[in-house]
């Protein structure tokens, strides 16, 4: 084999396991991330469950499970919140939260 061919031989030898150790930190890098993007998910969703909003009508205080359930009944009223939008995240930072 000429010396051209051995370094051609070489190179390729040095990319390939370059190209093969990018994609293993590449694997490990996104397997963290989406590890991370679990635990973050299911912390809020822990909180989620132990926060709850209460809102106050005339008949008293419901809390906004109880509304959304009602809601979700009233076809006019779910066309009225158009609930496509984060009907839950708006009352939250609108009426404010108790827990």
């Amino acid at each position: 084999m000429s010396r051209l061919q051995s370094l051609k031989q070489y190179i390729n030898q040095r990319l390939t396991a370059a190209v093969e150790d990018i994609f293993e930190h590449f694997e490990r890098t996104i397997t963290e991330y989406e590890e991370e993007m679990d635990l973050r998910h299911r912390k809020l969703c822990e909180l989620d469950s132990r926060t709850e909003v209460h809102l106050q009508t005339e008949a008293g205080q419901i809390t906004l499970s109880e509304f959304m359930e009602g809601a979700q009944k009233d076809e006019w009223l779910m066309n009225l919140l158009k609930l496509d939008v984060d009907a839950k995240g708006w009352v939250i930072q609108n009426c404010g939260k108790t827990s």
